[in-house]
């Protein structure tokens, strides 16, 4: 082929796993794809002389599926040969973020006023409101902190929260044309079962035949605690593996022990803990999707934290009403 113009094929979908193959195999294939892309990238893409046009291949692929597939050197690899779509940012400093700009330029669009908006300016049109800062009391901050409070910090988590906004005052306030804070609240619990939707397909993944009601039926044990220390985890472990004595699980973590376990929700971003940085700081809360970087791509999250009287982990606020947790 002679291309007058660059190309670029993109290859997506490699993070669903069909049920009939098991997980071991998939793995197998990723990393067959991803060799040949490498192959056809560096070995034969890269010596065509006589096309105005380069073409290349990039494979889309989750920072948790690069890790299984062991490639050689892939520290190099990912930190030469990729681009990390990292979304993170931190509350102080959301508006200069790219998933902030993504969704202030997407309700943007929606607005027909003849001249360029200013960063912000689609935002705020929707979202005239001030929410409470969490840590003081005095302070107010804008809307978008519930949004990154309540996701895993996605474009598609805030895109999805927007949508169940948007259906929500076309049911409740037809002639609504901005959101409200008891909108936002009022669409928790549905946004709640959107977010425990994408913690079970991510369980899929790994296991096919995984029954889910298994590892929600866990927080059944946690009594309503959505904070809750090493003890209480480990004695809510202990119960629920009597209650399920004698019977075969489809979810492994769930018999290896409290460790595996804390370790299996962390990944999965259900469960995260605090650590304490000082009197003025306050604590520092961990999640895998903020901890996870180009180098460290599945961190690890510490047991037996705290004195027994403390309560460093806690359950993804946006999961709390969708594992009846909390008040």
């Amino acid at each position: 082929m002679k291309l007058g113009k660059d190309h670029i094929v993109f290859i997506d979908g490699v993070d669903i796993r069909p049920d009939d193959i098991d997980f071991d195999t998939y793995i197998e294939c990723i990393k067959g794809l991803a060799n040949a892309v490498w192959s056809l990238n560096l070995d034969y893409f890269a010596k065509i002389r006589d096309s105005k046009g380069r073409i290349k291949v990039v494979l889309l692929l989750r920072p948790d599926i690069f890790d299984k597939i062991k490639f050689h050197n892939s520290n190099a690899k990912m930190r030469d040969n990729s681009v990390v779509l990292d979304w993170k940012t931190t509350y102080s400093d959301y508006r200069t973020s790219r998933i902030y700009r993504l969704a202030d330029n997407l309700l943007g669009k929606q607005q027909k006023i003849g001249r360029e908006l200013k960063l912000g300016e689609g935002w705020e049109h929707y979202f005239n409101y001030k929410i409470v800062n969490y840590r003081i009391a005095e302070r107010l901050d804008d809307p978008f902190i519930g949004f990154l409070r309540y996701s895993f910090y996605r474009p598609r988590d805030v895109i999805s929260y927007l949508d169940i906004l948007k259906k929500y005052v076309e049911e409740h306030r037809p002639s609504g044309d901005v959101f409200t804070d008891k909108d936002f609240t009022n669409c928790q619990q549905a946004y709640s079962d959107y977010l425990l939707g994408e913690v079970k397909d991510y369980l899929g993944f790994y296991h096919s035949e995984a029954n889910f009601d298994e590892l929600t039926g866990f927080f059944r044990f946690m009594h309503g605690r959505s904070r809750f220390s090493w003890r209480e985890f480990t004695g809510a472990f202990r119960e629920h593996s009597l209650s399920l004595r004698n019977r075969i699980l489809t979810i492994s973590e769930l018999q290896e022990g409290p460790e595996q376990l804390l370790q299996f929700l962390y990944s999965m971003n259900v469960v995260g803990y605090d650590e304490f940085v000082d009197e003025k700081s306050g604590n520092f809360a961990h999640w895998c999707f903020r901890d996870r970087t180009a180098v460290v791509l599945n961190p690890k999250i510490p047991p037996n934290l705290g004195a027994a009287n403390e309560k460093p982990y806690s359950v993804h606020p946006g999961l709390v009403r969708a594992l009846k947790l909390g008040k």
